[in-house]
């Protein structure tokens, strides 16, 4: 992409609201920009409101979400922006629903893939508390396929809240702790 189109859908992100992301922005703005402004790392914000955008369209479009699963996938994968991480991790919430079809359509290395940057992410100590409870429900949605994976949450879970007992985590915490019982 180039950097005059980069720096106009940059702006154009900038005025958006939450309630604009509908499939018409797609008319002017297309998801594989979005994807490439997320992964971007020059410029933090626009990364961020592009992945928030993103979150917005997909989360209201199955279809599209299931089409850009690769992608969503390697953009969580890949991100070390945790601000743009906050809102991917919803998208990939979604993708490992056990209930979601999609669940059977990835494959064994992007299952890999998932868990091993959903344990990193976990590792962060820097880690905002959203991402985190994120990644707990991430990690629970593979444990009906991954029995061990219930007893590593588990653990984890009791290690965080023990660390910083925030209510957001507390709640959400002890909410995946009910269901894997």
């Amino acid at each position: 992409m180039d950097k005059i189109r980069f720096n106009t859908i940059s702006e154009a992100l900038y005025i958006y609201s939450a309630s604009d992301f509908k499939t018409a922005v797609l008319e002017s703005i297309s998801v594989d920009e979005l994807i490439f402004i997320s992964a971007s790392t020059e410029v933090p914000r626009a990364a961020f409101r592009a992945a928030w955008a993103l979150e917005h369209l997909l989360l209201h479009s199955p279809a599209l979400l299931h089409q850009y699963r690769g992608q969503i996938i390697d953009l969580y994968t890949s991100s070390n922006n945790w601000s743009v991480l906050r809102s991917i991790t919803k998208l990939i919430i979604e993708l490992t629903k056990t209930s979601s079809k999609t669940t059977t359509l990835l494959s064994d290395e992007q299952e890999e893939g998932l868990l091993e940057k959903t344990f990193q992410v976990l590792a962060a100590v820097d880690c905002p508390i959203a991402v985190r409870c994120n990644a707990y429900d991430i990690l629970f949605n593979f444990t009906m396929k991954y029995e061990w994976l219930a007893r590593e949450l588990r653990t984890q879970i009791h290690f965080d809240l023990e660390k910083n007992k925030t209510p957001a985590l507390s709640s959400r915490g002890q909410k995946i702790l009910k269901k894997i019982r």
